[in-house]
């Protein structure tokens, strides 16, 4: 398993958009329809193995922290996203000057919740209704891990 940055759109949308990852990464403002991926200032990490398991988005607050949502494809959940999330860390600690890596977590997503904390992040505060979703304001959760505290796992 590696992690490649990549610019395929085409690869990005169909990853981003797949049946099992959309409904928990859209919020109000998306559509299947009309969604386009970021594609500057940020960085697309693709999972692969010997087919593309999914995908991270990664993008810079500022200099030191960034910013991660994950959409990895049903073949990758369980052992291998695990293993995938040290791997997109240890990518982003190696080829940025990243320091600090975030992500919140809509309090609908569970799933998301608990692969963050395999991942190593802890939560670090609650980001009141700031998700959109089915017309309901809801919270986010912030999670965070540091450099040094990847290193050390």
């Amino acid at each position: 398993m590696q992690i490649v940055q990549t610019l395929d759109e085409a690869a990005i949308k169909a990853t981003v958009t797949h049946p099992a990852i959309w409904p928990h990464v859209a919020d109000d403002s998306c559509s299947l329809d009309t969604y386009a991926p970021p594609i500057n200032g940020v960085l697309w990490l693709e999972v692969v193995d010997e087919q593309s398991l999914g995908m991270y988005l990664v993008h810079p607050h500022n200099c030191v922290t960034y910013e991660i949502h994950t959409c990895l494809l049903p073949i990758a959940w369980g052992a291998k996203a695990k293993q995938a999330g040290k791997l997109v860390l240890d990518w982003i600690f190696a080829n940025t000057n990243c320091e600090k890596v975030v992500t919140q977590v809509p309090q609908t997503n569970a799933l998301a919740l608990r692969y963050a904390k395999r991942c190593g992040m802890v939560v670090e505060g609650n980001n009141r209704q700031s998700f959109l979703k089915d017309g309901q304001l809801l919270d986010m959760t912030q999670l965070g891990i540091t450099k040094k505290e990847h290193t050390c796992q």
